[in-house]
């Protein structure tokens, strides 16, 4: 997935841009909480769109539903988010400090969903 290649590439570039997000998102005051969430939502729709720009779904297999496909992967990337989000919480300082282990981890959890976990029959030892 090249737009996910492009962020990473973005982010380890420019430590003090990925630092100052990640101190915003983490370290939000109670009193603009509610408003920052409004604008992060209209962010991760921009976001989402352009995520999806990247993908080329004439490369996923004919047997399987395209929309269902992007709502998994959807939904394991806002499950991560939360996941990150939630461990670093009290901690922003260690994700900033591990955001290249991080987005290893996150490009690990994209190629399985890329490759999937199972080998397909004609991929199978014949016996």
């Amino acid at each position: 997935m090249e737009w996910g290649a492009l962020k990473l590439e973005a982010v380890q570039r420019f430590p003090l841009v990925r630092e100052f997000l990640l101190r915003a998102y983490l370290e939000t005051p109670e009193d603009v909480r509610q408003e920052l969430g409004k604008r992060i939502q209209v962010y991760n729709g921009k976001v989402w769109e352009l995520f999806l720009e990247g993908i080329d779904l004439s490369l996923y297999r004919d047997d399987i539903d395209k929309k269902k496909a992007l709502q998994v992967l959807m939904v394991a990337m806002e499950g991560l988010q939360q996941q990150y989000a939630a461990r670093y919480r009290t901690q922003p300082a260690a994700l900033i400090r591990d955001a290249n282990r991080v987005f290893r981890e996150l490009a690990e959890y994209m190629n399985i969903l890329k490759y999937g976990v199972y080998k397909r029959p004609d991929e199978l030892p014949s016996d």
